[in-house]
């Protein structure tokens, strides 16, 4: 086993051995069997909406699909940056990556491996969310399709989480405080937020009026799928076809979030 290989398994283990790694796991079944639950009640209390039964074409594989979807707008990406936070500025904190580079590995070997842990994590939880809703929803409403579909959204919302361990991993060791970290994610979000909102307008004031520039609204349709948020957020809609753009988009990100906490860690003094 190699330094690093070693260091991954160490990571995989600390990453378990937190309370909020195993609640996230569960929370993620609970997720899946939840959604399945209230579906399945709904239909069978006869409501109506719009003159039809409620939920009376729900299937196996639509369910799978709503209960991803749920976890990747809802909580999970959020456990993921306080996970990731915890593994780099956490571990700072309470010197732990002092003691890890104690050992004969680089630091940028420090950072990959945590890195790993935490996408072994989202994997986990992912397939936590669709199995469970998958175990209950085929004999609740039958398989259905589309089931290749949501398998692409699943491996997307992996590159999604990835992006934001990666930002949050440079975040925690850029800062070295948890608090700063946290501070930092949200500043950033928020930025992100910002940026789309000024997408989303040039598009309207684009759609209504035109510009005359071709250019000008070739770099802001660009602008609306490469920026974090839009590329973190590949796998809405990939259940119908795939963003190349995007997914491209995100793993650049991804790259990128990875450098710079490997540059903010060797810069680091530790003490």
């Amino acid at each position: 086993m190699t330094p690093l290989t070693a260091l991954i398994a160490v990571e995989w283990r600390r990453l378990w051995a937190r309370p909020g790694a195993r609640l996230g796991l569960f929370a993620a079944g609970m997720l899946g069997g939840l959604f399945v639950a209230l579906t399945f009640a709904l239909r069978q209390s006869g409501a109506v909406l719009n003159g039809d039964p409620i939920f009376a074409d729900a299937t196996a594989a639509w369910a799978v699909g709503w209960a991803l979807w749920f976890r990747n707008a809802g909580l999970f990406p959020g456990w993921m940056a306080l996970l990731a936070v915890a593994a780099s500025a956490g571990d700072l904190e309470t010197h732990v990556v002092r003691d890890d580079l104690m050992r004969p590995i680089r630091r940028r070997d420090a950072v990959l491996a945590r890195f790993v842990a935490l996408l072994g994590w989202s994997a986990a939880t992912t397939a936590a969310t669709l199995a469970v809703a998958a175990a209950l929803g085929i004999p609740a409403f039958g398989l259905g399709v589309g089931w290749v579909g949501w398998v692409r959204a699943a491996a997307l919302s992996l590159l999604g989480d990835a992006l934001v361990a990666a930002f949050a991993l440079a975040a925690g060791f850029a800062t070295g405080r948890s608090l700063g970290a946290l501070t930092a994610l949200l500043t950033g979000a928020l930025t992100c937020v910002g940026a789309a909102v000024l997408v989303f307008v040039g598009r309207l004031g684009v759609s209504a009026v035109g510009t005359g520039n071709p250019a000008f609204e070739t770099v802001l349709n660009l602008a609306g799928t490469v920026l974090p948020q839009a590329a973190w957020a590949g796998w809405w809609g990939a259940e119908h076809a795939f963003d190349p753009i995007r997914g491209v988009a995100a793993v650049a990100w991804v790259a990128l979030g990875l450098s710079a906490a490997a540059m903010a860690l060797q810069r680091r003094q530790l003490t």
